[in-house]
């Protein structure tokens, strides 16, 4: 098994909350969901820690329609909660766009880009995906 497998023992099972599920069950998910994205990102599978941060952040954020960003239910618990799994994937994506991780294989996350134009098109982008999760984050801590 990889580096993902190793260090994030939850996998997809935790995914199966339906969207109505209870807060405290949101929350309970959300958390294990964000454990697993922590240990990840401290193991260097960027690209893991990235899946378990957005899960967690799927499973709190409410769908914005014209206004700030927020947690399902609004509570401040799930709102926190929700802005920092944001702000951790924000600087996840930061790493990945700095080179920094490894792939599952092992291999160097920034060495997968054999042409460097590539690696900086990949960069711009993921500075911008991370912007976004981080203006979110402001918007949604209390």
């Amino acid at each position: 098994a990889g580096v993902g497998a190793a260090c994030c023992p939850w996998g997809r099972g935790f995914r199966s909350v339906a969207g109505g599920a209870s807060m405290e069950a949101r929350v309970r998910q959300a958390k294990e969901l964000f454990a697993a994205g922590r240990k990840c990102h401290e193991s260097g599978d960027l690209l893991r820690a990235d899946e378990e941060f957005d899960a967690a952040i799927q499973l709190l954020e409410r769908p914005v329609v014209g206004g700030r960003p927020r947690s399902k239910s609004g509570s401040q618990v799930e709102d926190q909660l929700l802005g920092v799994c944001l702000t951790n994937r924000a600087q996840c994506i930061l790493d990945m766009a700095a080179g920094k991780g490894i792939l599952p294989d092992g291999t160097p996350f920034a060495a997968q880009f054999e042409v460097q134009e590539h690696f900086e098109q990949f960069r711009a982008q993921a500075v911008a995906h991370a912007e976004e999760a981080a203006e979110k984050a402001a918007l949604v801590l209390p």
